[in-house]
């Protein structure tokens, strides 16, 4: 009788720290700005303008941690331009982000720096702000970036464009980390 008591006291803990486990584990974001973008990435998307326009792109990332701030440069490639962003990502606590982004506008001039909002749950790392599209000009929209790891590794990205509420554009993207040399 004493052994079956502590076979399932033994079982009883082992469950309570299997639970508590598998708790942190929810809670514990599936990927950190911080952590993916650190050195070189790579990515392919198509945008969709009004819901009928598409068009390809690649963009190519190269970040770095310095001190508490995340630092990104990004270069989008479309059929017609090359322009760049750089963001600006710095951890607050709670899963908060503040930060910043800066855009090259079709007249090559940097536009910015437009400070973003982000936070990271479960689902993923979120950057919502308004400022201007790569390689556009000097109207502001509301842009809103969800991303997602994948089982793969991969990132998706998810992003809603929108002016004044409208709704005008979308784009997904798959960002891969590239090995270090």
């Amino acid at each position: 009788m004493r052994s079956v008591v502590k076979h399932a006291t033994a079982a009883l803990a082992l469950s309570a720290c299997a639970a508590v486990a598998v708790a942190q584990q929810e809670l514990k974001p599936l990927f950190t700005p911080e952590e993916f973008f650190n050195g070189s990435v790579s990515g392919k998307g198509t945008i969709t303008t009004l819901f009928f326009w598409d068009e390809d792109f690649t963009n190519a990332f190269s970040g770095r941690v310095q001190q508490d701030e995340t630092l990104i440069e990004e270069r989008f490639t479309f059929t017609d331009a090359t322009p760049k962003q750089y963001w600006r990502f710095k951890r607050l606590g709670d899963g908060r982000y503040s930060g910043d982004v800066t855009t090259e506008g079709k007249d090559g001039k940097l536009r910015g720096p437009q400070p973003v909002e982000a936070w990271l749950d479960k689902s993923g790392f979120h950057i919502d702000y308004s400022g201007h599209a790569p390689d556009g000009g000097d109207t502001q929209y509301r842009f809103r970036h969800d991303l997602t790891l994948q089982p793969d590794g991969t990132v998706v990205n998810d992003v809603s464009i929108s002016w004044w509420g409208i709704p005008l554009a979308s784009s997904r993207a798959v960002f891969t980390r590239q090995p270090a040399p």
